[in-house]
């Protein structure tokens, strides 16, 4: 990659920033309600500031890490990086370390959002991407009717979008998604189950089976890691499995497709580059699944505009299998977005876009104004 030849400069200045960022409306899916709490990296020199962010909750709920862990990695880790020369040695300093991708991910991009206004160089060119037009779809978290589940499916009708992702959960599941395929015949469903059904119990099978009478796709239906059985499900099912969680890694991807091969099933895969360590990691998953055929989606974590920024850097590499994906605008859920530029979506498309460091003017003081604690470094 070219980028990874960048020099990093010296005496760069950092800030990690612990903001809460008040939402529109709740957004619960089976780990609980999402907080709007955010980490981000500023880092600064000369005239230019770079920005990452790591989506985390306060709680170890969705994933391993969370605000404070995050928060505590990259104050172990940023002398380390700082004392860097280039982007490769930032990399070889980031992977002696194991997991804490979304902290990863945060201090990968901030460093190359840095570089990238000092070079005056695209990240988007310099990964080989290019802009176009991206199908969004709506994520619909668990609400308490089916009456409010169908006034927020009407609404992203509305705007365009181009699926339908709803949150599942044990007690939340058939009723759904037979609703929505009643009241909206032809928009594609998936049903999002965040690993919150068991393999071990027969009911939550039978359950599932049912799901799949009503959707396209049934996404994570099992916890993390478990490969095998949801490519049994989307064998048994004849239907396409969506893994999210599971997947974390390029070495994941191979093994969806041995999985696709070997059991004849459907597997895909969200793609969610925090989740996966940043952007490095996440154009080698763009290259595996397009070299195997896997379908995938830019999948989103409730990202702000910086967030949204990575991500549509990698989806702009994705030439092949791009599902809808989770691009909704930051100010649809939060009560402001963080971008004086915000992007919106026009007949459920969203155009991605090229430029100069992270891809939008962020709006710095209002960030601050919403900062609960600042560390400098």
């Amino acid at each position: 990659m070219e980028f990874s030849n960048w020099s990093i400069p010296e005496g760069i200045s950092f800030d990690i920033v612990i903001a809460k960022l008040p939402l529109k409306r709740k957004f619960r899916t089976s780990f609980g309600e999402a907080y709007g709490t955010r980490v981000f990296l500023l880092s600064r020199a000369d005239e230019c500031i770079g920005i990452g962010e790591a989506p985390v909750d306060p709680y170890p709920l969705y994933s391993g890490e969370f605000v404070e862990s995050v928060v505590e990695f990259a104050k172990k880790v940023l002398p380390e990086v700082k004392a860097q020369d280039t982007v490769s040695g930032m990399y070889n300093v980031l992977r002696k370390y194991r997991g804490n991708n979304f902290a990863k991910a945060m201090i990968e991009y901030s460093i190359l959002t840095l570089v990238s206004c000092l070079t005056n160089t695209s990240l988007v060119k310099a990964v080989g991407g290019r802009p176009f037009a991206l199908p969004v779809q709506e994520s619909i978290g668990i609400v308490d009717s089916v009456d409010e589940l169908l006034k927020w499916a009407e609404e992203a009708i509305s705007w365009g979008a181009r699926r339908l992702k709803v949150k599942i959960e044990p007690g939340w599941d058939v009723e759904p998604v037979k609703a929505l395929s009643r009241e909206f015949p032809g928009v594609p469903i998936l049903a999002d189950a965040n690993g919150s059904f068991s393999p071990l119990k027969d009911s939550h099978w039978e359950i599932l089976s049912e799901v799949a009478q009503y959707v396209n796709s049934i996404e994570q239906p099992f916890p993390p890691g478990d490969l095998v059985n949801s490519a049994k499900l989307s064998y048994e099912e004849a239907i396409e499995v969506t893994l999210d969680e599971s997947v974390t890694s390029p070495n994941n991807v191979v093994e969806l497709a041995t999985l696709n091969e070997e059991m004849g099933s459907f597997l895909s895969f969200n793609l969610k580059p925090p989740r996966m360590g940043g952007l490095m990691e996440s154009l080698k998953s763009v290259e595996l699944a397009q070299q195997y055929d896997i379908p995938l989606f830019i999948g989103g974590s409730l990202e702000t505009a910086v967030g949204r920024s990575l991500n549509m850097v990698v989806a702009s590499t994705v030439s092949k299998n791009l599902e809808p994906s989770d691009f909704s605008p930051d100010q649809y859920f939060y009560e402001r977005s963080l971008a004086k530029d915000p992007f919106d979506i026009e007949c459920g498309f969203v155009r991605l876009r090229d430029g100069i460091g992270v891809m939008f003017d962020i709006d710095i003081d209002y960030l601050m104004s919403r900062a609960i604690e600042k560390i400098s470094m």
